[in-house]
């Protein structure tokens, strides 16, 4: 059974925060959280809650109580949204692409949530399958043959960028394939 510094890493890690910045944010010194995560101490009663809020969890999460059911929550979520948006549009394409624009402003709300970025991802490869990459021509510039397209996401992976622009231009590029 995981204990709280174990819940307080995976969270933290999740969230993409480094010891010392967690500690920054809820006035701690970085030795304080390197304790907790080793299981060497507790953090104070009176940090759990601040500790909760930087990492977007909840305290029951922190105290091992509801592991998951976060996640549970919001596949159920996100599945509730794909049937409304597949009722919504009949035509595939434009279903998939809006799956995506849905995905892409839950993971702004919340940037460390490994549902929506796995579903985000999931679901660009879904999109891919409606995209015209021979013919396209993205607004930065770059060609959209399939080699390009390739070494393009191969650059934003390979440098850990943001994968907006990628999911954009292959929006666009569904969009303009839908309109030729």
């Amino acid at each position: 059974m995981l204990n709280i510094g174990d819940n307080i890493r995976i969270a933290r890690k999740r969230k993409g925060l480094t010891q010392e910045e967690l500690a920054s944010q809820i006035g701690v010194v970085p030795q304080a959280v390197s304790r907790w995560e080793s299981s060497a101490g507790m953090p104070d009663i009176s940090l759990i809650v601040p500790i909760a809020q930087v990492l977007s969890v909840s305290t029951d999460m922190l105290f091992g109580m509801d592991s998951g059911s976060n996640d549970n929550q919001m596949l159920m979520k996100i599945a509730n949204r794909y049937e409304e948006i597949e009722s919504r549009f009949n035509d595939s394409k434009e279903a998939a692409l809006n799956k995506c624009k849905y995905l892409e402003a839950e993971l702004n709300k919340d940037s460390g949530n490994f549902v929506v970025a796995m579903c985000l991802v999931e679901s660009t490869a879904n999109l891919s399958r409606y995209a015209d990459l021979e013919n396209y021509q993205c607004d930065c510039g770059i060609g959209m043959g399939k080699k390009k397209w390739r070494g393009f996401f191969h650059k934003v992976q390979g440098q850990g960028e943001d994968f907006s622009p990628a999911l954009l231009c292959l929006e666009a590029s569904v969009t303009a394939g839908r309109k030729a």
